[in-house]
């Protein structure tokens, strides 16, 4: 039937890389025809998830903080992290890549590691994605599942945004992996923290460091973080009602005040 071996193994790993074998592929389109859609409308391809699928059940909110480098993002994350405690609440802060043994261990090859000079930006995407699985999987479900409120200083659109944009690789290949790893998750609502690129950069060379402490994604080019800030200011525009972009240039009383506002009614 023409099927190589990878064909027929590649589906056992997800719902995109089984819709996109040949067989099932015509199956897709035969019943997109039935149902009136485009073979390619996400809500659709969406329904064929499997049913297992760990992001079904979740109970409890999702938060996550997005922007470029020395935009503030921690300092908010801690600061909204202590509110929450404040009011009784669960919270459960995560960071990537991190958070799990195997995500730490990632995010030195990413990071710091004197090699990762050379890695392609094809590696890049894979072990952003490989640290997200694992922490998905190890942290966030049961975390959610029990009612807490996770608060992640970065998820899935930094590799929208680094990966897809920034480094131009496939937009659409980079949507059906992230679809793929987080398995079901989408944040409730995401803060993107917006600085000028010029004043992060002053912001980055303020901030304290341990020696060697810098990381190979900090020293990227101030163009690389221009089509960062555009890739962010893009995603608010389509995805207004999770995505909010936060002026970050204001004092961190001021960026918190513009937050919790945004959160209103969120965790009633």
């Amino acid at each position: 039937m023409g099927l190589t071996i990878r064909n027929e193994l590649v589906p056992r790993i997800g719902s995109w890389f089984l819709l996109n074998q040949p067989i099932l592929r015509h199956l897709t389109a035969v019943a997109c025809k039935c149902h009136s859609v485009s073979e390619s409308d996400e809500t659709f391809l969406l329904s064929f998830q499997n049913s297992s699928a760990i992001g079904s059940g979740m109970a409890g909110l999702f938060i996550t903080f997005e922007g470029s480098e020395a935009c503030g993002k921690s300092t908010q994350v801690k600061r909204l992290e202590c509110k929450l405690h404040e009011m009784g609440k669960k919270a459960i802060v995560v960071h990537e890549p991190g958070s799990t043994d195997i995500g730490l261990a990632i995010r030195h090859i990413l990071l710091h590691m004197k090699e990762n000079r050379a890695m392609c930006p094809e590696t890049e995407l894979l072990l952003f994605a490989a640290s997200r699985a694992q922490l998905v999987r190890e942290v966030i479900d049961p975390a959610l599942a029990s009612g807490a409120v996770v608060v992640s200083d970065r998820f899935y659109d930094s590799t929208t945004v680094y990966q897809g944009v920034a480094r131009n690789l496939d937009p659409e290949f980079v949507a059906h992996l992230n679809q793929f790893v987080v398995d079901g998750y989408r944040p409730d609502r995401t803060f993107v923290l917006d600085l000028d690129v010029e004043v992060a950069n002053r912001r980055r060379i303020r901030r304290v460091r341990p020696v060697g402490g810098g990381d190979r994604i900090e020293e990227l080019p101030q163009e690389f973080f221009m089509f960062v800030r555009q890739g962010y200011h893009d995603l608010a525009a389509k995805e207004p009602g999770r995505v909010k972009l936060i002026d970050a240039a204001p004092s961190a009383d001021e960026v918190e005040a513009a937050i919790w506002k945004q959160l209103d009614g969120l965790l009633d």
